[in-house]
């Protein structure tokens, strides 16, 4: 079996892995009575008054990212995409549900956080996680930034990497060119361990890492997807001009958490496992996409398998060589 057999038939196995994260959380949304067709068109209307909410941003959400989950899987392409994702929720819960649509009383949503926000519902909010403290770095006017929509992600984009590393962030700055005009996001961060290295890599304690500046589209302009100070991360890199630079600026990093978790995306589809939590968080702006695409793994085995994807992507590069 060449390369290019094996990656294939360790994806179909993977899918076939798949767990059903909805299950989990299924039983803590509440049943509503069955209404007749009158009945369920006024609810539709009271359901946009003050107090209702269909599909609310906070700890409903968890239900959504959890049917989300389930469609990235089988389509990776589709994360970005932030116009269908927003307008297929209502159709996916409804094929679930068997309901046009999932109404939950706003004084229900800190009740359902409460009751079933926590690892034995499959649900943990990004709050409860041990993680650094968010201080985001606010991005000049006259900066040179990008579009978060630029690239669509894809676990293909492995294999770029070449190295490959888990580190804390020491310090996050802003590199200006001659004009004085912010070009670059600079992380210094201290090295705890190199994972992959296409080239052989020694001695070194402490990396420079550059980014391209992607920014928030809101009231405040940050730095979007910001690697925190104090923060570990495992990062996947490329070289540039004699430097590192993050390999996908356009989303969240994998970050290691003070447990010894591992914190996510869900576009890595092959790494879903029936031992994914579903994390629920807000936005950094109204341009991120990836905020309720979150998820948490805690076992053993997510590294050598983060690591085995590498491999499998670089290995597919070569043989297209």
């Amino acid at each position: 079996m060449d390369e290019k057999q094996l990656k294939a038939e360790y994806r179909k196995w993977r899918q076939q892995e798949t767990p059903d994260l909805w299950s989990r959380i299924e039983s803590n949304l509440k049943e509503h009575p069955d209404r007749d067709k009158e009945q369920e068109e006024m609810q539709k209307i009271r359901s946009f008054q003050p107090g209702r909410r269909i599909f609310p941003t906070s700890a409903v959400a968890a239900a959504a990212v959890a049917v989300m989950v389930a469609v990235k899987m089988l389509v990776p392409d589709f994360i970005g995409d932030k116009s269908a994702r927003m307008g297929t929720k209502t159709e996916i819960m409804a094929q679930i549900t068997g309901e046009e649509e999932a109404v939950m009383e706003a004084g229900e949503l800190d009740t359902w956080m409460e009751e079933g926000g926590n690892e034995d519902s499959g649900v943990i909010d990004q709050g409860q996680l041990m993680l650094a403290s968010y201080h985001p770095v606010a991005v000049p006017e006259n900066a040179v930034t990008i579009s978060a929509d630029d690239q669509y992600f894809s676990e293909a984009v492995l294999k770029d990497a070449e190295l490959v590393c888990r580190g804390t962030v020491t310090d996050v700055s802003l590199e200006e060119d001659s004009s004085g005009k912010a070009v670059k996001v600079v992380y210094k961060v201290s090295l705890d361990q190199v994972d992959y290295a296409e080239d052989y890599v020694v001695g070194m304690d402490e990396i420079t890492v550059k980014s391209p500046i992607v920014k928030t589209d809101g009231d405040e302009v940050y730095i979007l997807y910001q690697l925190q100070i104090g923060g570990t991360y495992l990062l996947p890199l490329l070289q540039q001009e004699g430097g590192w630079e993050l390999l996908y600026p356009f989303a969240p990093q994998i970050q290691v958490t003070g447990e010894g978790g591992y914190l996510f995306h869900s576009g890595y589809a092959t790494l879903m496992n029936d031992e994914t939590l579903v994390v629920t968080g807000a936005p950094q702006g109204s341009n991120d996409v990836f905020y309720d695409r979150m998820v948490l793994r805690k076992d053993d085995n997510f590294l050598s398998e983060f690591l085995n994807l590498v491999e499998l992507e670089q290995g597919g590069q070569n043989e297209e060589k």
